[in-house]
């Protein structure tokens, strides 16, 4: 954490289904011991093989900032 405090942070990657279509489920984030959130993202995405070593993915974006929450 930033003021010194102990804490964890995280970051998860998660994917279902094959080579060509797939549904991600990705977080992460800092917190505090304590239970201070620093800061978190969490997304769900579709990703779709357009060729062997290239995907499009496109998805939702939630994330949790001191500043404001976002949604994108």
């Amino acid at each position: 954490s930033e003021d010194g405090d102990e804490g964890y942070a995280w970051d998860v990657q998660v994917w279902y289904g094959g080579d060509i279509h797939r549904v991600w489920w990705k977080s992460e984030g800092e917190s505090t011991i304590d239970g201070d959130l620093e800061h978190a993202e969490l997304q769900l995405l579709y990703s779709r093989a357009v060729t062997p070593y290239f995907d499009l993915q496109g998805g939702v974006r939630q994330a949790y900032r001191p500043e404001g929450d976002r949604t994108d």
